[in-house]
């Protein structure tokens, strides 16, 4: 047999080329024949006209790709939307073949995985002795039709059930929306574990922190480190009225100059938990543990409730017989306050705890760098150590804090973390996710269950998988 080298270069230069222009997606749909009118108006299109498809089998779930040229990207973005297509990037760990040659099929069968090429009406399989990029001729048509099934269709899958809503049905605590079986209210008290894209979990905790916010027997403090939560309960009508009661509210990047004095005690603290608490910020933010000796002498003068007179008395003259100590300790404090805009938020005398712990909280700081971080460690130290205080983390990066310190300092019973480190004796409350992140969570939490997987891809804003601490599981939405 010859083979034509030059005829098979070409070949692979074209696919080359063509493959590059690709965006790979995965495809769910509620009708076959939707989708199916999408890709034939695609690949009758002179300028796309071929498309690469790669499917997939699993013990439950099937998975679609689809490449489309860059150049049909837009067009086929806007006709998932108007059809009701659901279009999800690809994970990382899924590679489409490189070097399968292809052959044209007369039938599309669905019974194996496979890759093809669809040019106009042909479609072109992986076959070993095909060519590397076959092109359709008139006469060629292949007879095919899209299937159903689960992982195509986005259809949540309710046989993952393996107990009763009444597992969540407690008569106080977080409300966790409406049960998908009973359409019942559901509730627990105690700490919660949230997981999901930063979208998703702010969508969930929005109305969970407004009914928070309507009981006068406890304070709520929400702590958002994304900026895509409290700025949006403050936009309700029920969170401005509460502003000229009992609530305070901070947004730490709002253009608007406001902030707050880091060194402000608040109304349950006594005097040496202040002190311990500022020692601690202190640490986090890398003065060695010996040397926050320094800080006490400074509070205790009774001369020092700033961080602005803070810096002044480490710039006193009496302060310098300890030079090395002192220099750290000043390192400390010009790379917090390294930036203007940073420097002129703590220097303001404002302080965020006088509402609690009757009242509420709302402090919004997105943490987009080292300084935030530590201004949002600093308010998370006081609200922890409160027992008579609801809190809700949202957002916070977790990276350079010592989640095994955090452990011991938290005294909440109730208390939500959403993508934070796992709480003993929690509940674990899972909404949608990106399918990079709901293959680590259905592999860290479910043993890699590929239905709770696709679960974890489709939920809908509002909607939840619950699982408590026998690990039985149920499914929530907030719209009844």
């Amino acid at each position: 047999m010859v083979i034509n080298l030059s005829f098979f270069n070409s070949q692979s230069r074209k696919r080359q080329d063509w493959e590059a222009s690709l965006a790979w997606v995965r495809v769910r749909y509620h009708k076959p024949e939707q989708l199916h009118k999408c890709i034939r108006w695609l690949t009758g299109s002179e300028k796309i006209r071929r498309l690469g498809i790669y499917f997939l089998i699993g013990e439950f779930v099937s998975q679609l790709y689809l490449g489309i040229p860059k150049q049909g990207t837009a067009v086929f973005t806007q006709m998932c939307q108007d059809y009701g297509i659901q279009r999800a990037p690809m994970p990382l760990d899924i590679e489409i073949p490189k070097i399968a040659t292809l052959t044209f099929t007369h039938r599309l069968q669905w019974k194996r995985p496979f890759y093809a090429h669809i040019d106009g009406n042909a479609l072109f399989i992986e076959n070993n002795c095909g060519d590397l990029f076959p092109e359709a001729k008139d006469e060629m048509t292949t007879e095919w039709q899209l299937p159903l099934g689960k992982g195509l269709q986005p259809n949540l899958d309710l046989s993952i059930y393996n107990g009763s809503e009444c597992a969540f049905q407690s008569s106080k605590g977080w409300p966790l929306g409406f049960g998908f079986k009973t359409q019942s209210p559901l509730m627990q008290s105690g700490r919660i574990n949230l997981y999901g894209s930063q979208e998703a979990t702010a969508k969930w905790l929005e109305p969970v922190a407004l009914s928070m916010l309507s009981n006068p027997n406890r304070g709520l403090v929400v702590l958002d480190g994304v900026g895509n939560l409290v700025p949006s309960l403050k936009r309700k009508a029920s969170v401005v009225e509460k502003l000229e009661d009992n609530l305070t509210y901070l947004d730490f990047d709002s253009h608007l100059i406001s902030g707050f004095n880091p060194f402000s005690k608040a109304p349950f603290e006594d005097n040496q938990t202040h002190l311990n608490r500022i020692k601690t910020w202190f640490v986090q933010m890398g003065l060695p543990i010996h040397e926050t000796s320094l800080i006490q002498k400074a509070i205790q003068t009774d001369k020092v409730n700033t961080l602005h007179e803070f810096a002044r008395w480490v710039d006193l003259p009496d302060q310098q017989r300890m030079p090395k100590e002192i220099g750290r300790l000043k390192s400390v404090l010009n790379r917090l306050c390294a930036k203007r805009s940073t420097r002129d938020r703590l220097e303001w005398p404002t302080n965020p705890f006088t509402t609690l712990p009757e009242g509420d909280l709302l402090f919004a700081c997105q943490q987009g760098s080292w300084e935030k971080q530590q201004i949002m460690f600093l308010i998370l130290l006081s609200v922890i150590k409160h027992k008579q205080i609801d809190v809700i983390l949202h957002g916070i990066e977790w990276g350079e804090l010592q989640v095994h310190q955090l452990y011991e300092m938290i005294e909440n019973e109730n208390i939500i973390i959403s993508n934070g480190p796992l709480l003993p004796n929690s509940i674990q409350i899972f909404t949608a996710s990106h399918p990079d992140r709901a293959k680590k969570i259905s592999r860290q939490f479910f043993n890699h269950d590929e239905r709770i997987e696709e679960n974890l891809n489709i939920l809908a804003p509002g909607q939840s998988l619950l699982v408590n601490m026998n690990r039985q599981i149920a499914m929530a939405r907030w719209s009844n």
